[in-house]
């Protein structure tokens, strides 16, 4: 995880303009509109670059955080780190997204530590809710 997590967002933000002359910068999964008078675009791309570095250093900090927490978190404890990084990269209907998804996993196994959770647990969940046609919606756009 170390590794993927260095090189995400490792590149500085570029300037672009849309094809509706709409000047932007895109980091943290986001688009950060600047309007189109270019000037003041350029003026707000500085303060969009401050405002990335100071995201991308607390980012760093709550990887690093995860990294050095206890070896076998719950499961409960790795949905709410995971719910708080959707949030963070992809906003808040994301978040929602997955954690409506999720429900019925943690039901089953959000107070086991991750080292007691085998994959025929999660063969079996996968199963369940086929027969019970809980998995549908194929090719929905998901987060």
């Amino acid at each position: 995880m170390g590794v993927i997590s260095q090189a995400m967002n490792a590149t500085i933000p570029q300037l672009r303009v849309n094809t509706r002359g709409q000047y932007l910068v895109k980091w943290g999964s986001k688009n950060h509109y600047l309007g189109r008078d270019k000037e003041r675009a350029e003026a707000l791309y500085i303060r969009e670059l401050e405002a990335w570095r100071v995201w991308k250093g607390d980012r760093k900090r709550r990887i690093k955080q995860a990294l050095d927490s206890p070896q076998y978190p719950t499961i409960h404890e790795i949905h709410e780190r995971f719910l708080v990084s959707r949030e963070n990269e992809k906003g808040d209907d994301c978040t929602k997204f997955y954690h409506k998804h999720l429900r019925r996993f943690l039901e089953l196994f959000g107070g086991f530590s991750t080292e007691k959770v085998a994959p025929a647990h999660l063969h079996e969940l996968k199963q369940s809710m086929l027969t019970k046609r809980v998995v549908k919606g194929k090719g929905k756009k998901q987060c």
